[in-house]
């Protein structure tokens, strides 16, 4: 009898045992399967993602290298020039969030948005050149924020640069220059055979 008992006993543990396990077991696959349809429209969830992505407590300041130019007081000698910046920050500026300011010896010229052209890299391409005074300094300096919840800002050191372009005739005034050189030196020639055609008669 007590043999029964106790192959009744561990029967029954071994049953309860079995229903407990197959109880956790499905109710993790019931909230496996929950989580999945409720993942599928989860924006909290989502969001908590990409604000996990991103410090919040980002304090630093986005860091400007200048490439072009590399050194100050450069010698531009072309109509287009190209300046180049690098910038480092664990959370780069969007486009219009990087900005070049260019001054004359006294007087603040222009502000300009860079564009990206790389990773890292940004340029400015100042195009209207020889429509600012020649033989001038001009003075660059960018300032940047990064796209952190902090915003961080920063100004670039100053960079000069000496503008110094040959002015080069084009085909066309060259052109109109020879055309007006020989039209003047035909009217002198006319000129000097008249004077030489009266005196000549006068004589006669």
């Amino acid at each position: 009898m007590r043999q029964k008992l106790s192959v009744f006993k561990i029967g029954t543990l071994l049953i309860l045992c079995v229903f407990i396990s197959f109880a956790q077991n499905s109710d993790i696959l019931i909230n496996f399967r929950d989580s999945l349809g409720r993942g599928r429209g989860n924006g909290d969830a989502e969001q908590y993602l990409l604000s996990s992505q991103v410090p919040v407590n980002d304090t630093t300041p986005p860091v400007i290298t200048f490439i072009q130019p590399n050194s100050t007081n450069e010698l531009v000698a072309i109509k287009t020039y190209y300046i180049i910046i690098n910038i480092t920050d664990n959370n780069s500026p969007i486009q219009g969030d990087v900005i070049i300011q260019v001054s004359s010896h006294s007087n603040f010229l222009f502000n300009a948005s860079m564009i990206l052209i790389g990773y890292s890299q940004w340029r400015f391409s100042w195009i209207n050149l020889t429509s600012y005074p020649n033989q001038e300094n001009y003075t660059l300096k960018v300032w940047a924020k990064d796209s952190s919840p902090n915003g961080n800002t920063v100004w670039s050191e100053e960079y000069s640069i000496f503008v110094n372009i040959q002015n080069s005739l084009g085909i066309l005034q060259l052109a109109i220059y020879i055309i007006i050189a020989s039209t003047i030196f035909a009217c002198i020639l006319v000129y000097i055979n008249k004077k030489g055609i009266i005196k000549s008669v006068k004589r006669n």
